[in-house]
């Protein structure tokens, strides 16, 4: 059986009727989510079988729109004009309305947000920047998304702490490094990568910047190519030094 489907055949006591019941109806959850509202949830007591069946319908949208992604056949994208998607199409809206929206709607705008969006997983869709949805990637986004905790400190996050630890040691062991030399950071993107290496690069060189500021240095410049990327001369700005773009 397909691992994305999400109707079961179960048999009823009264003639082993078959018939086939909904992922939420089949463990309890509620089926309709009209009524119901983020309060109505957990941590509210006695909201587990809400939240479960609310979460179990949101999987099966996702798994859902995972599973037409891979399909070449499906699009890569339902293109509409910015006007159009701003003024509402077929019920979309991007509309923040002054009071609570039930879970249904909740639903509805998590579909309409995957319909209307690029399938960046799609088997014809090709960029620079997404190479396709690593379904191991999801559950990591899951798990750190249920967790709901941030890196300050060990205290506060101790597995992820140390999986950053180990993790950053093996990839400089690939590059040769050993561990009493090596560092590292992990970085959102490209541009802020770049801003973290220059501002590396200063207080290599001027260290006295972290407690005297720019004042106390010389005039610093940032020499590179015309056809570097942009991030470099924001990163210049950013960090108080001119850029000049040199063509050679």
């Amino acid at each position: 059986m397909d691992f994305l489907q999400q109707d079961i055949i179960i048999s009823t006591s009264a003639g082993k009727e078959k018939q086939q019941v909904s992922a939420a109806e089949r463990d309890n959850g509620p089926a309709d989510f009209s009524s119901i509202y983020s309060k109505d949830l957990l941590p509210t007591a006695g909201g587990e079988e809400m939240t479960r069946g609310f979460l179990q319908e949101l999987v099966h949208i996702l798994l859902t729109y995972i599973s037409k992604s891979s399909q070449r056949s499906s699009k890569v994208l339902d293109f509409h004009h910015p006007h159009q998607l701003r003024e509402g199409l077929d019920g979309f809206s991007l509309e923040l309305p002054d009071q609570p929206e039930n879970l249904e709607q909740i639903l509805v705008d998590c579909r309409d947000t995957l319909k209307y969006g690029v399938r960046t997983g799609h088997p014809r869709f090709l960029n620079q920047l997404s190479s396709g949805l690593d379904v191991i990637g999801v559950a990591g986004e899951w798990l750190t998304s249920a967790a709901n905790t941030n890196m300050f400190t060990y205290e506060v996050s101790p597995v992820f702490i140390l999986m950053e630890e180990f993790l950053l040691k093996k990839m400089q062991s690939i590059v040769g490094w050993s561990a009493d030399v090596g560092d590292g950071i992990f970085c959102p993107g490209g541009t802020i990568s770049n801003l973290y290496s220059i501002l590396v690069a200063r207080y290599h060189f001027y260290p006295e910047v972290k407690t005297r500021g720019m004042g106390a240095l010389p005039r610093l410049a940032l020499f590179t190519s015309e056809h570097s990327h942009y991030s470099v001369k924001k990163s210049a700005s950013v960090l108080g030094m001119a850029a000049r773009m040199c063509s050679w």
